[in-house]
């Protein structure tokens, strides 16, 4: 991993380059302190399971807006952000409602609720067909708003959504890389249909108006 996402200001700065900073604190039970050894930011503490090198968790200072943190080892191998929760950026081009859905869906998969996520995906297709009044996600492949692909992909998410909503599976039927994958289609879906056309047409009318201004000297 070449960089650590700061959940404050969302920046990646690369920590393997960065001298450790210890900032002496008080001498607790259960915290070991170390000056060099691990580069991995500016380190202010951290607790160990068994050694110096193997930490399970740490205090981070982000080099980018000097905010504190907590991180996590991923499947005791990459830094994490795990507190705060990082700040939640969705398109403005996409509707409240269904942002809201969106966003409650990527907090959902933030905080490792893979089943709630894809439940919370299913509000947003919801709420899209109706703020689109259609009655199913294949009238907007029929309108042309998205391709056979994009449908697909769509109607996997309402799929897998209907599984778990319908029937009594394990909290762990789905898998973190599949909520991923089913997160990226949900985006994939709103992007289509709402911000690439908004995002086009900004270009589009810029475009025309630098071009009628240059007419007209």
């Amino acid at each position: 991993m070449s960089g650590l996402i700061c959940p404050h200001c969302g920046i990646a700065v690369d920590i393997g380059l960065v001298p450790v900073r210890i900032k002496v604190l008080p001498n607790v039970e259960g915290y070991d302190y170390l000056s060099s050894d691990i580069k991995k930011g500016k380190l202010i503490a951290y607790a160990v399971v068994d050694s110096y090198t193997n930490p399970d968790y740490a205090i981070f200072e982000c080099q980018a807006c000097s905010k504190k943190y907590v991180a996590t080892k991923e499947d005791g191998k990459d830094w994490v952000a795990s507190f705060p929760i990082p700040e939640i950026r969705v398109s403005e081009y996409i509707p409240d409602k269904i942002k809201s859905a969106l966003k409650e869906a990527r907090l959902c998969y933030i905080i490792k609720s893979y089943q709630a996520c894809i439940l919370m995906c299913r509000t947003a297709l919801i709420r899209l067909q109706r703020e689109q009044d259609v009655e199913n996600l294949k009238s907007l492949q029929e309108q042309g708003k998205i391709s056979v692909r994009l449908f697909q992909m769509a109607e996997e998410v309402r799929l897998w959504a209907n599984v778990i909503g319908h029937n009594d599976v394990l909290p762990d039927v789905i898998s973190q890389d599949d909520c991923e994958e089913l997160l990226l289609y949900m985006e994939s879906l709103l992007n289509e249909v709402y911000v690439t056309p908004a995002k086009l047409k900004q270009l589009t009318d810029k475009r025309k108006s630098i071009s009628k201004e240059q007419k007209q000297t």
